[in-house]
């Protein structure tokens, strides 16, 4: 019986891992799009001075807080399948998911130059 508690634990914490992942990816493509709408006019020109060095920053702790926490979700997620077994197929998954959001990185960041 306690097997079943921990499992369902370990499916939540998942679950919350892949949703904090997304959470974080659509939060900072929209703080991305905020800042450069500030920073630039519609033809792209740069406006302020200070915006180049505030987007660099912010592109900065975007990536490193992406990765990180992606790395630390994986690192869970290694730590699950070295006690059961049966969690093999969380890394794919873990791995579908990566690709997805990379994906949907891409795309936006392609999507958002043919705007400019």
């Amino acid at each position: 019986m306690e097997d079943l508690s921990v499992e369902k634990r370990h499916k939540r914490l998942f679950i919350l891992g892949v949703v904090l992942l997304i959470a974080l990816t659509v939060f900072f493509a929209f703080i991305s799009k905020v800042v450069s709408s500030l920073f630039f006019d519609e033809r792209g020109l740069l406006v302020y001075a200070q915006g180049m060095v505030l987007i660099g920053i912010l592109m900065f702790f975007a990536f490193y807080l992406y990765v990180g926490g992606y790395t630390l979700f994986a690192f869970v997620i290694m730590r699950l399948t070295i006690r059961n077994k049966s969690y093999n197929k969380l890394f794919i998954i873990l791995g579908i998911v990566g690709l997805i959001i990379s994906l949907i990185y891409g795309i936006n960041a392609s999507f958002l130059s043919k705007l400019e």
